[in-house]
C-alpha cells in the first residue's frame, strides 16, 4: 500500500505496515479494511475445481487473521443482484 504523494511519508501513510511478502507463505494476519469490518469477508470461493484448494488457503489465512486480531465476530457479505452491481459501477465511473 504505497501513496506516490510526496508528504505520504510526513502524513504517516503506509506507517505498520508489513510487507507479506517478506514472510514465509507471503502471508502476514494484518487487516486493511476500517476496524468496523474486521471479520466482514467479501469473497466466497467455490467448492469445485481450484477454487475448492483456494478455499482451504483461504480459511486458513482467515483463522490466522483472527487468531493475531482478536476478531470474534464474522460475517460474510450477502451477494449483490445485477442490478444493485450495475447501480455501483454507474456511480463509481460518474464520479459521484
Amino acid at each position: 500500500l504505497q501513496d506516490s504523494s510526496r508528504d505520504s511519508a510526513a502524513l504517516g501513510h503506509g506507517q505498520g505496515y508489513k510487507y507479506p511478502h517478506d514472510k514465509p507463505g507471503h502471508f502476514i494476519p494484518q487487516q486493511y479494511l476500517p476496524k468496523p469490518l474486521l471479520g466482514t469477508y467479501f469473497y466466497r470461493p467455490g467448492d469445485q475445481g481450484y477454487e475448492a484448494r483456494v478455499a482451504d488457503r483461504l480459511e486458513k489465512w482467515r483463522n490466522a487473521q483472527r487468531k493475531a486480531l482478536g476478531i470474534e465476530k464474522t460475517r460474510q457479505m450477502e451477494e449483490l443482484s445485477t442490478d444493485e452491481i450495475d447501480l455501483i459501477k454507474g456511480k463509481h465511473k460518474s464520479g459521484r
